[in-house]
């Protein structure tokens, strides 16, 4: 009974959107499977976001789970939650990303950033291809989440034999400086409040953090608040 209060609240906390716009509603959890079965391998089930899912553990805003096909088969998956919505994904970068592309498809247009790129030439370097993307991924929805900015730049400032420097910019309202030593621990959050409505795990940063050490690089973050946050990210070749 423990286990299924605890996935009854991770469903029905966020039902109703924060924006008010009832775009979010219905995002709950149904009676159980179609036929009638609530369990799977003692496994409950529930429907999320239209997705006959089985709960396996749940921390904060994360679930490892199954979806339930229609032979009873599962497929491993996570399902992520945030702003009124659910996403699920093989992976947690892939929830994550669905999470943050359906809370983009939901922000008002005049909330929504815009993304510069400025590469004045091709960078070749050894690596792992799902990490160095992971870099570009987290760093970016973390601005489009957080930063309540109008622009996100990314820019190559050196590309060497032996390293290449990249520039992430945002025009947002910036971080205490307080808060700078914290920014890449796992789970933490500069703002909860906003952080719950927006979505994600609290290990984007995190995640960018692990995958430029993997490439012998450093990170270097600076922010000022009213003028926005600016990532440097230097990667070994």
């Amino acid at each position: 009974m423990e286990e299924i209060s605890r996935i009854q609240a991770f469903l029905f906390q966020e039902i109703t959107h924060p924006s008010g716009s009832g775009s979010g509603s219905g995002y709950g959890y149904g009676s159980g499977y179609g036929s009638g079965i609530k369990s799977v391998n003692h496994y409950p089930v529930f429907s999320v976001d239209g997705v006959l899912t089985a709960f396996q553990r749940i921390h904060k805003n994360l679930a490892l789970a199954f979806i339930v096909r229609e032979d009873l088969s599962f497929d491993p998956c996570y399902v992520i939650k945030g702003g009124g919505f659910f996403a699920h994904g093989r992976t947690l970068r892939e929830a994550q990303a669905a999470l943050q592309e359906k809370l983009l498809e939901d922000m008002p247009e005049e909330e929504r950033m815009t993304l510069h790129t400025d590469f004045n030439k091709e960078v070749e370097m050894e690596g792992n291809l799902s990490l160095i993307g992971s870099i570009f991924r987290n760093l970016t929805e973390n601005a489009i989440a957080y930063s309540g900015g109008k622009n996100i730049y990314i820019s190559l400032i050196s590309n060497t034999e032996d390293m290449c420097h990249i520039r992430f910019e945002d025009d947002g309202k910036g971080v205490e400086q307080k808060q700078l030593p914290h920014l890449f621990e796992r789970f933490y959050r500069v703002d909860k409040s906003h952080s719950k409505q927006s979505g994600g795990t609290g290990l984007g940063l995190s995640i960018v953090k692990h995958a430029v050490q993997y490439h012998h690089g450093r990170i270097i973050l600076e922010s000022e608040q009213n003028k926005g946050t600016t990532v440097s990210v230097i990667l070994s070749k």
